[in-house]
C-alpha cells in the first residue's frame, strides 16, 4: 500500500482535530502556531539529514512505533476524560504528535527530492505555515463546531484511529509509479480506522448522555 494514502488520511484527520480544538478555545491561537512551526522546522531538518533507507528503517523499528502508539492512547484517553468532564481545550491538546511529526517529514523529504537546492529548514518552515493556514481556515468552517467537549471527543477519536496509522506507516513504499495501490489492503485499512471512529463515536455519545 503506497504511504502517501495513509499519509494524506493522517493530515486531514489530525488538520479537522487542530481546527475543532481552536475553535472551540480561541485562546489556543497563542500557543498553537509557534508549537506547530517549531515543530515542522525540526521536521524538516530530520528529513534533511535522514535518508530514505534509514526513514523506512526506523518506521519499521519497533522502538519508535510502539511508543508513538502508547502516546497517542494517552492524548486519546486524556482528551475523553477532559470531554466527558465539560473541560475546556488546553495546550496539551494541540500537541504535535508522532503521526503528524512523520507526515511532516515525509512530505519534507518529498519537497527536498523534488526541488533542487532546498534545504530542510525552509521547506520544513512553509510545510508548517501552509498547515498552519489550512488549519486557521478550517477551524473557521461550520463542521468545526465550538464546543469544547464535541472538539475533545474527536480529538480523543482522532488518537484511536492513529494507533492503527501509527503501525500501518511501517508498511514499505511502493510508488504508485512503480507499483499499483493493493486497494484490498487499502481498503481494510480504511475500514479498520473507520470502524474504530465509529465506536469511539458511539461510546463516547453514550458516557455523555
Amino acid at each position: 500500500m503506497d504511504q502517501s494514502l495513509i499519509f494524506g488520511a493522517a493530515a486531514v484527520l489530525f488538520c479537522i482535530r487542530d481546527a475543532r480544538l481552536l475553535a472551540a478555545r480561541c485562546r489556543l491561537f497563542l500557543a498553537y502556531p509557534p508549537l506547530l512551526v517549531g515543530t515542522a522546522a525540526g521536521c524538516g531538518l530530520v528529513a534533511e539529514t535522514l535518508s530514505a533507507t534509514e526513514a523506512r528503517a526506523l518506521l519499521a523499528d519497533f522502538r519508535f512505533w510502539a511508543p508513538a502508539a502508547a502516546i497517542h492512547g494517552a492524548l486519546s484517553f486524556r482528551s475523553g476524560r477532559r470531554g466527558l468532564r465539560g473541560e475546556l481545550p488546553d495546550w496539551l491538546s494541540i500537541l504535535p504528535t508522532p503521526v503528524l511529526c512523520v507526515v511532516l517529514i515525509g512530505a519534507a523529504r518529498y519537497v527536498l527530492a523534488g526541488i533542487d537546492g532546498a534545504t530542510g529548514l525552509p521547506v520544513g518552515l512553509a510545510l508548517g505555515v501552509s498547515y498552519g493556514c489550512v488549519v486557521a481556515l478550517a477551524s473557521v468552517a461550520p463542521f468545526a463546531r465550538r464546543t469544547a467537549s464535541g472538539a475533545l471527543r474527536f480529538a480523543s477519536v482522532a488518537h484511536v484511529s492513529a494507533l492503527l496509522l501509527v503501525p500501518a506507516l511501517a508498511v514499505p513504499d511502493r510508488p504508485l509509479a512503480v507499483q499499483d495501490v493493493n486497494w484490498a489492503v487499502t481498503g481494510l485499512v480504511l475500514a479498520s480506522v473507520l470502524a474504530i471512529l465509529g465506536a469511539s463515536f458511539l461510546w463516547h455519545r453514550a458516557r455523555s448522555r
